[in-house]
């Protein structure tokens, strides 16, 4: 349960606690867990009052959760932005969703280092390259 999707889940689609837990597919005692690990890391929360805001966003009263959330927003986008995802794991995860794979997805697929990177690590993939600056 990454930080942003907590976000995304209980301030902007504003889900129940049950819901969310359903939607998760998780237990409701996960759930609580995973909350009060949230404020305390998020928002520096004691246990006591991070099990508090999480009982009232159980009894669907979730403003002052909301509200928690939304003062740390900004540092959850930065965070999630902050993520890279090395192309050679991107190009292993879109192998798996599709049979054609392009610079559109990857930029790198351009450099003729990775490719010869991907022909070693797939050699059951057909890797090819044509641009010439449209002189053809």
């Amino acid at each position: 349960m990454p930080d942003i999707i907590l976000l995304t889940k209980i301030v902007y689609q504003q889900i129940t606690f049950q819901d969310l837990a359903r939607e998760l597919k998780v237990s409701p005692q996960t759930l609580e867990i995973r909350l009060e690990d949230f404020l305390h890391y998020q928002g520096h929360f004691s246990t006591e009052q991070a099990r508090e805001v999480i009982f009232q966003y159980k009894t669907r009263k979730s403003d002052i959760l909301i509200q928690l959330i939304q003062s740390f927003k900004e540092k959850l986008i930065k965070e999630y932005e902050a993520i890279q995802v090395e192309d050679i794991n991107y190009f292993k995860k879109l192998t798996t969703e599709t049979d054609f794979i392009t610079n559109q997805e990857i930029t790198s697929l351009i450099d003729p280092d990775f490719q010869q990177t991907l022909k070693k690590q797939f050699p059951h993939f057909r890797i090819s390259a044509y641009y010439d600056k449209g002189l053809a």
